[in-house]
This record gives C-alpha cells, structure tokens and sequence, in this order.
C-alpha cells in the first residue's frame, strides 16, 4: 500500500498496487520534484518522507496531515485487482490462476483497517475514486487544485472477450499464456468456487466499499 501525498496542495492518495500506483507515484512526484531515479522501485518510494507517508510515525503524519487536507481512496474490485496483480508480477507463469488462487491465502488486506489510515481518516474530508472513474476523477482533481502537472495514465490491461483461441478454460490456461496487451475479461477467470474464495479474502473491501461481489 502507498499512501502519497503533497503538502502544497494538501493532498492525499491512499492505494494498492495496481490502482494506478505507478501513475500516481509519478504524478506525485512530479508535483514535489522528486528525481525518477528516486521513485523507481517500491523501497525508494515508501521511504522516501518528501512524497509518501508509509515510513512515518503516527505521531508524525498527524503532524504534516492536518484537517484541510484532502483524502482519496483509489479501489478497484478485488476479482479484476488479484488477476492483475498475478499477470503484472510474472511470479507464477507456469500456474493457472485456479492454482494460484487455491495455494496463496497472503494477498494484500484491506486498506481501511490499516492504522495508518484510520488516523488519516479520522475528521478529514475523504472520497473513493474507484478504478473505472480514475481518469476522469483525478483530472477533476488536478484542475480544482490548479496542478500544472498532467496525469500520464493508462491502463495497463488491455481486455479482449473473444475466447474461441484458448484451447482450455480460462482459469486451467497457464497464467504465461496472458499477456498485457490483449486478456480474457477476468469474470473469465473465475469458478463459482475460485470466485467464493477471493470473496471471503476480501469480503471487508466488498463491503466497506459497496463493490458488487457479482461477476
């Protein structure tokens, strides 16, 4: 989880990997001119105090973040987040995603019950930007603040619903068949029961966030 900030336009944007991250860690450091060469590797941005706010104190952040700033939590439904995490990362090429989902239990937890952001939460304006709306949200954003920093996103997944060239199902494919540019849409992915199991994983996301838990 990144939560990044700026303190001349007060500021915050609290995510996981795959919500934009990179996008925002580069918009972000921009805006507080920080170097690429300082914000290329999760390590050197988690802990780099001038953009992002993991590596502080409780005491500290409540400190920089004081009640006018603005809170953003960036989600994306859990079903397509997993799947995209999984192609992204190359770590299980030679699984399918139904082997994957059935050996791995320590996926990321829920950003609302990290301590962090229950205290940047606390009596502060806060809103979701969910992953479809990314785009159009945070250009709201960058103009209302008067950012002279454009937003240089995209999305990295490119889907593509036509099927008939997988031999198997979906979710018995081997996971380095996929590629970015051109996947199945990720409801192709799932079994009712591979489905029922990322649900309980990340059944507080679903409900916190009012996420539709259908396919």
């Amino acid at each position: 989880m990144y939560i990044l900030y700026s303190k001349e336009y007060k500021i915050v944007f609290i995510m996981f990997s795959r919500c934009w991250s990179k996008t925002m860690i580069n918009w972000i450091g921009e805006i507080n001119n920080i170097p690429e060469n300082e914000r290329n590797s999760h390590k050197k941005v988690a802990e780099n105090k001038s953009m992002c706010l993991n590596s502080y104190s409780s005491t500290e952040i409540m400190n920089i973040v004081d009640y006018s700033y603005q809170i953003y939590i960036m989600i994306r439904n859990p079903y397509e987040r997993l799947l995209s995490t999984t192609i992204a990362h190359k770590q299980h090429e030679n699984m399918t995603f139904k082997e994957f989902i059935f050996k791995y239990d320590n996926h990321n937890t829920i950003i609302m019950s990290h301590p962090k952001v229950i205290l940047l939460l606390n009596n502060r304006n806060c809103e979701i930007l969910n992953f479809n709306d990314f785009k159009s949200k945070l250009e709201e954003i960058r103009v209302k603040n008067e950012i002279p920093y454009e937003i240089k996103g995209y999305q990295e997944l490119k889907y593509d619903n036509n099927i008939k060239y997988y031999k198997n199902n979906i979710y018995d494919t081997k996971l380095k068949s996929f590629n970015n540019n051109s996947i199945p849409m990720y409801k192709h992915f799932y079994t009712n029961e591979m489905k029922q199991k990322v649900y309980k994983m990340f059944k507080e996301d679903f409900e916190i966030f009012n996420i539709d838990n259908e396919l």
